[in-house]
């Protein structure tokens, strides 16, 4: 359904979130830029075509700076 189920507890404290705020919510649900929608979505219609988990970098611009954050997109099966 391509809600967040979990977030590490650092990536969430980065982002200046708790960790339950990411819980049940979307992308969309989160604001992010249509470029960070777009790969997300991109990088999860692969994990769900072949069943397997994916990770990678993203880089999220800010006010001051662009930072990077790894992610790993995992399938929930059943």
């Amino acid at each position: 359904m391509g809600r967040f189920t979990y977030v590490n507890f650092a990536g969430a404290r980065a982002l200046g979130f708790e960790q339950n705020y990411f819980l049940g919510k979307t992308c969309s649900d989160l604001g992010l830029s249509q470029e960070v929608k777009a790969l997300f979505s991109a990088k999860s219609e692969t994990v769900f075509t072949t069943g397997r988990p994916i990770n990678g970098e993203l880089c999220i611009p800010t006010l001051h700076e662009t930072r990077s954050y790894d992610y790993i997109l995992s399938p929930v099966q059943g």
